[in-house]
């Protein structure tokens, strides 16, 4: 389920949404940050990508069956 900033749904004991700056599809928070805050100071991020982590952009797309 999808966590967001007032609505928890991970299985972390703590905000994944909150921890990471940004509401996903969480676990345990700790393979992404695709929506979050994005500067010098925090990385905008998916673990385990060939190449690095670091990612320059993301796009969600949705589709209405």
């Amino acid at each position: 389920m999808f966590t967001t900033y007032d609505c928890d749904n991970d299985r972390w004991p703590d905000n994944c949404a909150v921890i990471s700056d940004g509401g996903f599809w969480y676990n345990s928070c700790a393979y992404c940050s695709v929506n979050g805050f994005h500067n010098k100071n925090r990385l905008f991020y998916w673990r385990g990508l060939p190449g690095g982590n670091e990612l320059q952009s993301s796009v969600m797309s949705l589709q209405c069956k």
